[in-house]
């Protein structure tokens, strides 16, 4: 159930970087899309296929792995020839780096595996990443994974280097032993828990007119139901009378597909917790000729025939690839008359192009009934520098696809290039209607934004990039002393999908942190202690080549404290009954911001600092005492005393004081006449 592994310079064993070289030094760069499409299809053999995903085809969420090609023990992994591939010169031009935030420190994923008599020596911890983040995407290219696998230790404890903010799914397994799959890691993290339990297992048969489908090719998929999973993929092929077996999986729910043929699955087959289809009845299929050709011009005929052009079926139940003759014809099967099929095409010297085929067609048809036409490319182009400004060459540069005009899953159309001798990379066939973010790839397997672009007519530039620049460089202090469950985090930009999943930041010396590069935008860091409380600092980041690489913040940390103190009248007598919070600055209630960042600290306010242990909010007592917890340390806060409209302060108005963290108590606050 293992793949073969090849080492890597991490003292890990890896697959992640197959083939890439191999393609790279065939392409020259700014080549032409003939020289990147070989690129991408070596990385499509090269790599642990998976697949992001939901069952019943409502959207994909999970990522696997499947048995390598002998090929593979043939290459050598991308991590350990990058480092001599590239040169970091202590000379060149532009001002010097700032030392230490531009080169970020190894950092280590770790953790502990046990079972019911505790911890487990020689288990095996898998750890999964995808090769680029291809959310949702449903083709064997977003699919591509980096496979490490290390052993725990006598006490069960398990540590291992990993690039840092990059997605992780780890499972281990020993034996007849599998653990669940602990999704959305991101390195540095410690203190995992992997749980090993016994293996399940699935069974079924293809049946088709009443009898067994033997030698059909089939896949069986992790569903997994988080965004950042990456899931295991295995293979088999059924037997003399369609019978079907995967022995020892880690527990959890899995998909079966089948290769498109002669034969269809009507729904998709999930299997999980003891349940799943014992026997699987399969339909009758069609098979469409089709014709791939060039985009022709507006309201006009398409062009020429599209010959050597791959074509891979997107489907929740079926898998096929092929490529086009030539004179751009392919054969489609798995289909039903009727509902259309989605298909991707990657055509040489053209656009990448996800579409659905035109329902209601027939193989009955004349041919070919389908007719695909497809785009010229874009071209985008740009320089990838070292931090001393010096072009780095044979740099690995990834345009993924990030949202499509159309709707469709665009990391399909995603390509990857290298820099040449003066740093330069080029990509040329884009696809026009797709959003694209530019990656280039470290040495050390981190990946940085470059931009995000959309490819139009002609070519556009986006000038020079230098490796690790657009930083934060936090400094936090601890007025206390430092928690032992300290986590420095980062959210943002604001206007990203998932703005609300933060990222830690790299301790790079005692007590200064290095955030991610990142990209323009709204973003909030904060200091963070399920003992200590938070403080956080909300901001709008500019990358500006001609400042530091880097922004400086400063921040200190606090232990959360209670505090007290007594309401009176104006009178100067008790007053109770009155609402007494710890609110944001100028707000009049809890919802009275308007700062993005406090919708952000309401989430994890619910989970670590719930209300029923640390009231930010109470009523004062017959004597106008009260006592709120306050855990944010930022100096944003006040304190706000507001009376019942209805109770015996009702002609008095709201009392407030002001960045209440920054003085101490016990407080009082005079209720002011309306």
């Amino acid at each position: 159930m293992c793949p073969r592994k090849s080492l890597s310079p991490w003292g890990e064993s890896t697959n992640w970087g197959l083939g890439v070289l191999r393609a790279m030094r065939q392409t020259r760069v700014g080549g032409t899309f003939r020289e990147s499409r070989r690129l991408l299809a070596v990385w499509s053999i090269s790599f642990l296929p998976c697949r992001p995903r939901r069952p019943l085809g409502h959207g994909r969420h999970d990522l696997t792995h499947r048995k390598i090609p002998p090929i593979r023990e043939m290459t050598r992994p991308l991590l350990a020839v990058l480092p001599l591939l590239t040169s970091l010169s202590a000379q060149g031009p532009g001002p010097l780096p700032d030392l230490g935030t531009s080169v970020t420190p190894p950092v280590t994923l770790s953790g502990i595996v046990t079972d019911a008599s505790g911890p487990v020596a020689g288990a095996t911890l898998h750890i999964l990443r995808q090769r680029a983040p291809l959310w949702n995407g449903t083709t064997d290219m977003s699919h591509e994974t980096e496979h490490h696998t290390v052993k725990t230790g006598a006490d069960g404890r398990f540590s291992a280097v990993a690039p840092p903010w990059r997605y992780a799914s780890v499972y281990a397994t020993k034996g007849d032993q599998a653990s669940k799959f602990v999704d959305d890691l991101m390195a540095p993290v410690g203190g995992v828990s992997i749980v090993l339990e016994a293996t399940t297992r699935v069974a079924t048969r293809l049946v088709a007119n009443g009898k067994g489908i033997a030698g059909h090719k089939t896949r069986l998929e992790r569903i997994t139901p988080e965004k950042h999973g990456v899931s295991v993929r295995f293979e088999a092929t059924t037997g003399v009378n369609g019978e079907l077996r995967f022995d020892k999986l880690p527990p959890g729910l899995w998909q079966l597909e089948i290769q498109a043929g002669d034969w269809r699955m009507k729904e998709p087959a999930v299997f999980g917790d003891g349940k799943g289809p014992k026997q699987i009845n399969l339909l009758p299929a069609i098979t469409l000729d089709c014709q791939v050709r060039v985009m022709g011009p507006e309201d006009g005929p398409a062009g020429p025939p599209v010959t050597n052009a791959r074509i891979e079926l997107i489907d929740h139940r079926h898998f096929y690839s092929t490529v086009s003759d030539m004179t751009g014809r392919f054969r489609l099967p798995g289909g039903e008359v009727g509902p259309g099929q989605r298909i991707l095409i990657q055509p040489t010297g053209h656009a990448y192009r996800v579409l659905v085929t035109p329902p209601g067609h027939s193989p009955d048809s004349p041919a070919p009934q389908v007719t695909v036409v497809v785009p010229a490319g874009r071209s985008i182009t740009g320089v990838v520098t070292d931090p001393r400004g010096t072009p780095m060459k044979r740099a690995a540069v990834l345009a993924t696809g990030l949202v499509h005009m159309t709707g469709v899953h665009p990391q399909h159309t995603s390509q990857a290039t290298r820099t040449g001798a003066d740093g330069r990379y080029t990509f040329t066939t884009l696809d026009p209607s797709t959003l694209y973010v530019i990656r280039v790839v470290r040495p050390n397997a981190e990946q940085q934004v470059i931009a995000h672009v959309r490819p139009l007519d002609g070519k556009k530039d986006l000038g020079n990039f230098r490796i690790g620049s657009n930083r934060i460089e936090l400094s936090l202090q601890f007025a206390d002393g430092r928690p032992a469950d300290l986590s420095v985090r980062i959210w943002g930009p604001r206007r990203a999908a998932d703005m609300m999943r933060w990222r830690p930041f790299v301790e790079t010396k005692k007590g200064t942190w290095i955030s991610d590069c990142l990209d323009e935008g709204a973003y909030m860091i904060a200091g963070y202690s399920k003992t200590y409380g938070y403080v956080r600092k909300a901001f709008d980041y500019k990358n500006d080549p001609r400042q530091r690489m880097t922004q400086l913040e400063a921040l200190t940390l606090r232990k959360m404290r209670l505090i007290s103190g007594t309401v009176q009248s104006a009178n100067g007598k008790p007053a109770s009954g009155v609402k007494v919070s710890i609110l944001p600055a100028g707000a009049t209630d809890s919802s009275g911001s308007s700062d993005w960042s406090d919708f952000i600290v309401e989430e994890f306010k619910k989970t670590d600092f719930p209300a029923d242990k640390y009231p930010t909010s109470t009523k004062t007592g017959a004597d106008g005492k009260f006592s709120v917890w306050c855990y944010e340390a930022s100096g944003n806060l006040d304190l706000v005393a507001q009376p019942d409209a209805a109770g015996p302060n009702a002609a008095e108005k709201l009392t407030r004081i002001d960045r209440v963290t920054s003085k101490t108590g016990p407080f009082r606050i005079t209720l002011l006449p309306k």
